[in-house]
């Protein structure tokens, strides 16, 4: 189902996609390649935004870009890039310019968000404001566990692995790590991971012994 209120927005997809899209603003563009195969929803209050989605990205996807009350997301960004698998993960945003961008060769798991905002602010005793929300940068070929939250304004580096449940408040330079926690740390490092299960992944490579 599409739904587009306002002018000069562009929507361009497969036509048999299970994605929800409603649209509420002007000059937004959404292209998400003819290869996806995405379910869930994809909501815009806002204008000047960029969705796109690249090949063979499949899964559900929720994303809340801006609120019906007023909270209009204008010239935000989602970046899919190539072969991404959700099994459910949302996308908010509600700050202006923010942007979240997902490398290529990610799997997530069920039940993941990925917050690019706080939706309510937080300021210092002088009325500073302390938790505004610019970008969440997840590099290529991460592995986010089940329950797993991502905050705003973190980076977290290719060949990841992020556990069950943790939450991910700061950024991460380190590659080839395992972060779990609440809030996230490294709890091991020097690994990288592989789609196959333990099982397949033995019988593909008999040479490889299992470390306890």
């Amino acid at each position: 189902m599409q739904e587009i209120v306002g002018e000069n927005n562009r929507v361009c997809c497969p036509k048999d996609l299970k994605l929800d899209i409603r649209i509420f603003g002007d000059n937004n563009t959404v292209d998400i390649d003819e290869t996806c195969t995405l379910t869930g929803r994809l909501v815009i209050f806002g204008n000047n935004t960029v969705t796109k989605i690249g090949k063979k990205v499949r899964g559900k996807i929720v994303v809340d870009m801006g609120g019906n009350s007023g909270r209009d997301a204008d010239f935000c960004q989602l970046l899919l890039d190539d072969n991404i698998s959700f099994g459910e993960v949302t996308f908010q945003f509600m700050e202006k310019h923010s942007k979240i961008h997902v490398g290529k060769n990610c799997i997530f798991a069920k039940n993941i968000f990925v917050f690019c905002s706080d939706t309510h602010s937080v300021v210092d005793l002088d009325g500073n404001l302390l938790n505004y929300g610019r970008f969440v940068d997840i590099g290529e070929h991460v592995w986010v566990g089940r329950d797993v939250h991502i905050g705003k304004n973190v980076s977290i580096s290719k060949d990841t692995v992020i556990g069950w449940n943790s939450v991910v408040t700061k950024s991460f330079e380190k590659t080839n790590c395992i972060l779990a926690g609440n809030p996230a740390k490294i709890v091991k490092e020097n690994i990288n991971w592989n789609g196959n299960c333990p099982d397949m992944y033995l019988d593909k490579n008999p040479s490889a012994n299992i470390i306890e």
